[in-house]
């Protein structure tokens, strides 16, 4: 769950994505006086929304995570919608922008990955009957 937190940290935080993932170079800036464009609606280019299913995707492997770490899913699902609402609204302190469409993408990640944990829990314990 550590280990997975710290891996998002770098991608939420860093000033230049591509930069981390050709390079393994964390580019982290601060500003005291961030733009917010939260509500701002921007058009989904084939490179941004492959972007996004990577947004899908770690967040619902940080659900995973949470679950593992506490064994509670409703309480693991409540932690990282809040952690995707949260970390949207930190990002323009980072140089980077936050939007409510990334909260969705993150959002959904969480919510089909808490389906997946429910039909392998259910699976598993009518085996255990």
């Amino acid at each position: 769950m550590c280990g997975w937190s710290l891996i998002m940290a770098a991608f939420l935080f860093t000033s230049d994505i591509n930069a981390l993932l050709s390079h393994s170079a964390l580019d982290i800036h601060m500003t005291s006086h961030p733009d917010f464009v939260f509500f701002e609606i921007y058009e989904l280019s084939p490179n941004l929304l492959i972007q996004k299913v990577g947004h899908l995707l770690m967040f619902a492997m940080w659900l995973l995570s949470i679950f593992l770490g506490i064994k509670r899913l409703k309480t693991a699902v409540w932690i990282t919608l809040g952690l995707a609402v949260v970390s949207e609204l930190i990002q323009p302190y980072f140089s980077r922008d936050g939007h409510l469409l990334d909260v969705a993408f993150d959002s959904i990640g969480i919510l089909l990955m808490e389906f997946f944990i429910h039909i392998f829990l259910s699976a598993t314990s009518d085996i255990n009957r």
